[in-house]
Formats: structure tokens, sequence, C-alpha cells
């Protein structure tokens, strides 16, 4: 599946619900009520202003993002649920840590 526009294809993940050290909130706080958090698996070629400049999203395959719930359209692609969110409805880029692994925030 290719996303038009300025859309995203996007796997949702599961929030995180320990570390040490840090206050972590599970799915079923206030945040995990209004945002999600998931894996970019593809990227819309953007959008065009009206002086025909191309805008592209600044997020990459393979992103890990924090999007607004609400925003997000279900889609079923080869039996498994991804949704499609609008550039403008991600919150957050997550950054990777140490081993590649994503920062739990």
């Amino acid at each position: 599946m290719k996303p038009l526009a300025d859309h995203l294809l996007i796997r949702k993940e599961s929030w995180p619900t320990r570390k040490a050290g840090k206050i972590i909130l599970p799915d079923n706080s206030e945040i995990g009520k209004q945002f999600s958090r998931g894996e970019v698996l593809a990227v819309g070629p953007g959008i065009f202003t009206h002086n025909g400049i191309q805008l592209t999203p600044p997020m990459k395959p393979g992103d890990h993002v924090i999007y607004y719930i609400t925003s997000a359209i279900p889609v079923i692609c080869e039996d498994e649920e991804l949704y499609l969110v609008r550039e403008p409805n991600i919150v957050a880029i997550l950054e990777l840590g140490e081993f590649g692994t994503v920062k739990d925030i």
C-alpha cells in the first residue's frame, strides 16, 4: 500500500509500561487515550504549495512516531490492522537509543 499526499502508513505499537528511573504512562492513561505510538511503514510523496513547491513529510519508513489516535484511519492490509495518518497529526518522532532500540519516553 502506497499512501498519497502527506499520509503515512503506520503499524501501531504498545506503550512501554515500566522503566527504571522514569515514569512511563501505560495504554490506559490519559495520554494513551489521546495519542498512540507506531512505526512508519510507508510515506506519501507530500503536498504542493500554491507556488508548486512540494513539501515532503520529514518521516521515513522505519521511524517510530507518536500520533493523535482520533486522526488515524484504520485499514486492513494482508490481515494486519494498520493506520493512515496525515503528517500534521504526527506530534513526535522518537529517537533511537543504544543498540538501535527506540528510547522509551
